[in-house]
């Protein structure tokens, strides 16, 4: 498995890494937790908030983990420059 991060417009500059994967039902609702908690100050009585925590949705709720076995990044902004 695998995953990639960059910015949002083209492929200047980002991050890769590969590795395996494995799936975590007891770790998934407090790593949400975390998140929600993270990215939802101020937006707790949104409509996703509600959704995210109910007792449907965090029945179902896991983590993925990836132990890396190689990483990549690439930073082109410079060589790509004369583009912007």
């Amino acid at each position: 498995m695998g995953f990639e991060i960059a910015g949002d417009s083209f492929r200047y500059r980002g991050i890769g890494c590969y590795g395996n994967s494995s799936i975590s039902k007891e770790k998934g609702e407090n790593i949400l937790r975390m998140l929600i908690q993270k990215y939802f100050k101020g937006r707790e009585i949104s409509k996703l908030h509600k959704l995210l925590l109910s007792e449907k949705h965090l029945q179902n709720e896991v983590a993925v983990e990836i132990a890396q076995n190689r990483m990549s990044e690439w930073d082109d902004r410079a060589r790509m420059s004369d583009l912007a």
